[in-house]
């Protein structure tokens, strides 16, 4: 990710940060631009192979899959994998339900106001959680090229 990019993520996360007494379209907008954004960086570097590797406080990253496709969504309520709910797109869905896909074998329910208005106080928290978890797992992959290169082969 270049400087230019990461910089316009921080400069996003800081206007829907914080606060909020209301929830609207653009900041629904800003929200799925940036958690897009921080699911590309663990796309990028290989590290989505768990899916509960990156939550934080009832929030994370799920595959959904219908019988048509799948996809990845920020979803709350990670208790139960039938229960979770998908950020919203627009203030349309907010709370609402759907079958992805239009398939009536997956039923999907999206966060209502509060879900989301929760995870813009805790977006700050979470950014920096994935972060910890990012430059901790690198660290441990640096730690175990470095064993590897020590090890000589008998030939």
């Amino acid at each position: 990710m270049d400087n230019q990019n990461f910089k316009g993520m921080i400069s996003a996360l800081e206007k829907v940060s914080g606060e909020h007494a209301r929830l609207t379209g653009s900041l629904l907008d800003e929200l799925n631009w940036l958690t897009d954004k921080i699911y590309e960086i663990i796309k990028n570097n290989e590290l989505h192979d768990k899916k509960s590797r990156f939550d934080y406080k009832n929030y994370g990253y799920r595959y959904i899959q219908s019988n048509v496709g799948g996809g990845i969504w920020l979803c709350s309520n990670l208790n139960s994998e039938h229960e979770s709910k998908l950020l919203p797109s627009s203030t349309k869905d907010l709370g609402s339900e759907r079958y992805l896909h239009h398939d009536f074998n997956c039923q999907i329910t999206y966060m209502n106001r509060e879900d989301v208005l929760k995870f813009c106080e805790i977006l700050p928290e979470f950014v920096q959680n994935i972060i910890s978890k990012i430059q901790s797992l690198s660290d441990n992959e640096q730690k175990a090229l470095e064993t590897i290169s020590k090890i000589q082969i008998a030939s």
